[in-house]
């Protein structure tokens, strides 16, 4: 019996990005060598054209750093990476599946029952009744009619559940990417208030956590993180924010993760925003 594969594809606008070696460059600012006013103005890599607050006509130089923007270069590399590693995973266990049951199923029910399949049977332990419980949300999942086919089923989908990837990587990346940004970020902020650079280095040695980075924002720009992204026009940026930092965490800690397609994919789209975001952040706030 013969199967039409979906098409699993990108989208187009995200596959250009992901084929496009020097993206990461081209979603970094310039930063005015002065006043440290950020833009995205591509005539002031030249010094031709002043800057637009205080009026210097030195040559720009990149925000951010070169490290900040080879991690983001590396989330590229690592989610284009996964997304083609799971694009053949999907089409291969779809197939299997398909030709298993005799029936064409949406690939969506297919990938969702082995995600909650997989995460059931490891928080089993790999027993004899996890083994029954995952044969049982196959079943019901699909519609399968017999414990024969849910068991080939099964076995098709732990093939595919445990398939390496680049999910984690791209998770880990994005979150280093997030919290050298809030850092240089910081760092900023201390020295618009004074507070000389050497000093400043040593004092954002110690923010290391979230909640450190927060605490200190609120005390430095005068008001909570959260809400300043909130007035700049990116209200989901924060809880976005927090929902990787804690998968990283989690992953970190227990050495799981759980739905890692849709992570891997929540943390690639928070990175592509990361520098627009903290450059509004320097503009409103550190400038």
């Amino acid at each position: 019996m013969d199967f039409e594969l979906e098409d699993l594809g990108l989208d187009p606008k995200v596959k250009k990005t992901l084929n496009h070696g020097g993206y990461a460059i081209n979603l970094s600012w310039l930063e005015c060598r002065t006043c440290h006013f950020l833009t995205r103005d591509p005539r002031r890599i030249g010094s031709t054209v002043p800057c637009g607050k205080c009026g210097d006509s030195a040559a720009a130089r990149l925000y951010p750093s070169s490290e900040a923007i080879q991690l983001l270069t590396d989330v590229q590399h690592f989610y284009k990476s996964s997304f083609e590693a799971l694009e053949r995973e999907r089409n291969i266990l779809l197939a299997e599946v398909s030709a298993i049951t005799g029936r064409r199923f949406n690939f969506k029910a297919v990938f969702e029952s082995a995600e909650q399949t997989g995460n059931l049977y490891r928080d089993l332990g790999g027993a004899r009744d996890s083994f029954d419980n995952a044969m049982l949300q196959i079943k019901e999942s699909l519609g399968l009619g017999s414990v024969e086919a849910s068991t080939q089923v099964f076995y098709a989908m732990f093939n595919h559940i445990n398939e390496p990837r680049d999910d984690k990587a791209v998770l880990i990346l994005s979150a280093s990417l997030l919290e050298l940004l809030s850092i240089d970020l910081i760092k900023r902020l201390y020295l618009k208030k004074g507070v000389p650079p050497d000093l400043s280095s040593q004092l954002v040695e110690r923010i290391r956590t979230h909640a450190a980075i927060t605490h200190e924002f609120k005390i430095l720009a005068g008001r909570p993180l959260k809400e300043a992204l909130i007035a700049l026009g990116f209200p989901d940026f924060y809880d976005n924010w927090l929902s990787i930092k804690q998968s990283r965490d989690t992953f970190i800690h227990r050495g799981r993760l759980n739905q890692s397609t849709t992570v891997a994919s929540d943390a690639f789209k928070l990175s592509n925003e990361s520098f627009a975001v903290f450059a509004s952040l320097v503009n409103t706030y550190a400038v």
